[in-house]
């Protein structure tokens, strides 16, 4: 682990340190992409994590993370067409922290009701033809 956190402003980005990690962000202002980095130890184990900034911390930011996670599976079994009954079963069952995203179908669906119907017929089409190829 470094012994210092650093910017980094340079084009090529540097190797990381031993338990450093790497943030990444980017805004648009003024029709400009701007992006900055920054190097940051957090540690290269839970237990280093847990020796910086103790048990507490590290928990609620676990959970923090978990909850987001969570969120994002439940909208995206949402948009798939699943009621609240649905959704609240399938999390119960199947979720977990670390989870595997969506079924294919179920991740497909998601995405295909975020579409317009201009595209939606155009994969409808493509699913056509592929399943025509395949027989």
């Amino acid at each position: 682990m470094s012994d210092e956190n650093t910017a980094v402003v340079e084009e090529e980005e540097a190797p990381l340190a031993d338990g450093d990690t790497r943030i990444n962000a980017s805004v648009e202002v003024n029709g400009a992409k701007l992006t900055a980095s920054f190097d940051y130890a957090f540690g290269a184990t839970a237990e280093d994590a847990i020796a910086s900034w103790g048990t507490d911390v590290v928990l609620e930011r676990f959970i923090r993370a978990c909850k987001i996670e969570a969120q994002a599976r439940i909208r995206e079994l949402l948009k798939a067409g699943k009621d609240a009954a649905e959704v609240a079963e399938h999390m119960s069952d199947t979720w977990h922290p670390g989870a595997a995203a969506a079924n294919a179908e179920t991740s497909l669906m998601a995405k295909f009701a975020d579409m317009t119907a201009e595209q939606r017929q155009e994969w409808i089409d493509k699913l056509a033809a592929r399943s025509a190829e395949l027989g």
